[in-house]
């Protein structure tokens, strides 16, 4: 699907989305991408930048992307760190965490307990929007 194939969907109103991804490029894209589909988008560039975000974002993000590989603190590490907080107030259940790879081999990261999704790169548009929507109600 083609970002101009993408209509402003109809995503949950206000939908937070933290896109932890060290490819500016790619960053760019996904941001570009969720922010047609009608998410309230930020990016960072590694795993150190998106906990930093995370702890100060007000209103709290409702879900958070983070690519496996970055330099520094990559996705694995920063889901750890990110993992233990405890849920925003008002809801039932901590932020959900995405794993966002190109690797095919994931399993280990997904039986981790950390994340509550997975997108395999190259992203394809309908499916993020369909797993950010199922994780974001659920919240």
């Amino acid at each position: 699907m083609s970002i101009e194939d993408t209509a402003v969907s109809s995503a949950l109103p206000a939908t937070r989305v933290l896109v932890a991804e060290d490819n500016r490029v790619n960053r760019e894209l996904i941001l570009a991408v969720l922010r047609r589909l009608g998410y309230d988008a930020t990016g960072a560039a590694d795993g150190a930048e998106a906990i930093a975000l995370f702890d100060s974002a007000a209103p709290p993000f409702d879900l958070v992307l983070l690519d496996l590989h970055m330099p520094g603190i990559g996705g694995a590490e920063a889901a750890r760190e990110l993992h233990g907080r405890p849920a925003p107030a008002g809801r039932s259940r901590p932020v959900p965490l995405v794993l966002m790879t190109a690797e095919t081999d994931v399993i280990d990261h997904l039986t981790t307990g950390l994340f509550a999704g997975y997108v395999a790169k190259p992203l394809v548009w309908n499916d993020l929007d369909t797993l950010i929507r199922r994780l974001a109600a659920l919240s």
